[in-house]
């Protein structure tokens, strides 16, 4: 039986008392903006550097989060095959 692969685990650390499921650096008003510069995100135990994130459910009721990750923290590069 083929080895299953582990899958990463994104974990998203909010200030406190935060339940906002949507927050940016770049927010207009400052306590959002403040909220978002406390917060960390985590790929396994390795800070993962990102402008924003947006919790969103799907059509199939299955929940999503959209990172925007800043530039230090990927890479694009070309498969072997």
């Amino acid at each position: 039986m083929p080895e299953e692969k582990q899958l990463a685990r994104v974990t998203i650390c909010v200030p406190k008392g935060c339940k906002k499921t949507a927050l940016s650096v770049d927010a207009l008003d400052k306590h959002t903006s403040e909220l978002a510069w406390r917060t960390f995100i985590y790929v396994g135990e390795h800070p993962l550097l990102c402008r924003s994130f947006k919790v969103t459910t799907k059509p199939d009721g299955k929940k999503a989060v959209m990172l925007e990750v800043m530039e230090e923290c990927f890479e694009i590069v070309e498969s072997e095959e």
